[in-house]
């Protein structure tokens, strides 16, 4: 059998983490069969796997910091930013800065040589990231909350795909009762 001539696509997935709450969602997302689920669709190809989001911090604790510490520990570049929980407008700021820092990581990558971005988000701002990442010859596949997705970027994108129907997939799984 003769041995395939077709280059690996390079893969990066980059994910809006406050895209994904479960206010969002509708479901708790289980971030471990997340990576799972994309490494099992991009064998071999993800040459980044990336989480943006707000670190909110309150006495000078992370509440989320369980969770960034567990992305970092399986697999995650993980990108957070900080927000003081008592400090006026300091999320609204943290907000933008996430989403400056993912447009750029995204960019960065495509100019690296990613043929297919992966952006796990929903917010009209990344309508340009999309846009420049095809002008520059990637493909993009948005993954949103349906009603929480900007319809402009699902227009945007090349592919769309619900997370309610990745919800089987990616859902934290309730613990069975023993009894």
């Amino acid at each position: 059998m003769a041995a395939s001539t077709r280059a690996a696509a390079r893969v990066a997935v980059f994910i809006d983490g406050d895209a994904m709450t479960p206010d969002r969602t509708g479901f708790r997302v289980d971030w471990k069969r997340l990576r799972e689920r994309e490494i099992a669709a991009h064998p071999e190809d993800i040459t980044t796997f990336s989480w943006h989001g707000v670190e909110y911090m309150k006495n000078d604790y992370g509440q989320n910091r369980p969770l960034i510490d567990f992305l970092s520990g399986n697999g995650y570049r993980v990108r957070p930013t900080q927000a003081d929980l008592d400090a006026a407008g300091a999320i609204q700021k943290a907000r933008q800065h996430v989403m400056v820092t993912l447009a750029v990581h995204t960019m960065l990558a495509v100019r690296a040589g990613v043929q297919e971005v992966v952006l796990w988000a929903g917010d009209g701002v990344m309508v340009p990231v999309v846009t420049a990442c095809q002008d520059c010859g990637a493909s993009v596949t948005i993954i949103g909350a349906g009603a929480w997705c900007s319809n402009a970027l699902k227009a945007a994108a090349d592919n769309f795909v619900d997370v309610t129907s990745l919800r089987g997939e990616i859902s934290v799984r309730p613990v069975e009762a023993v009894g």
